[in-house]
């Protein structure tokens, strides 16, 4: 097994349309242009199965957006699932920063080749540091698709002071 790193590809753009990108939730509701910002800061990654792209209890740097592939989401309790819907979420976003010290709740690995995109936390937060507006659409799309994903493990998600975003 290996583990998973985002590479850049200069390409990003190319290979993601603006259409394509605006096709996945998390990305709903944001222009052309912001989503050509969005494309400058994520990157395609290929999977092969056995990859592994969290580990339970490893710093949460990631946020992997399922384009293709299937991928085991095992929780440290024994229960585990299967997620193979393109723009499901792997991993964390953390609008609070990335001096936010975050561990992930379960590991994730790839039952299958696939592929990701790929948003690390100081992408992230030089992303929201410079795009309010980005931010805002961008914070509010993840929270909605991440409660509603960990409900579907069992998992309910309580939205706090700290959650929200820095100012």
């Amino acid at each position: 097994m290996r583990t998973v790193f985002a590479t850049s590809f200069d390409t990003m753009s190319m290979i993601l349309s603006h259409k394509r990108l605006n096709e996945l939730d998390l990305f709903k509701g944001l222009t052309c242009a912001e989503l050509e910002i969005v494309a400058s800061v994520m990157t395609l990654q290929p999977v092969q199965q056995g990859d592994i792209l969290t580990r339970s209890g490893s710093l949460a740097d990631q946020l992997y957006i399922i384009i293709s592939g299937v991928y085991m989401i095992y929780f440290r309790q024994g229960r585990a699932f299967t997620l193979q819907n393109k723009g499901s979420l792997i991993g964390r976003f953390d609008s609070r920063g990335p001096l936010t010290v975050a561990t992930f709740m379960y590991t994730s690995i790839a039952l299958t080749d696939g592929q990701v995109l790929a948003l690390t936390a100081q992408k992230a937060a030089t992303l929201l540091d410079a795009e309010s507006a980005i931010e805002s659409r961008l914070v509010r799309n993840y929270r909605q698709l991440y409660k509603k994903q960990m409900s579907l493990f069992g998992i309910v998600v309580k939205e706090s002071r700290e959650s929200a975003p820095k100012r």
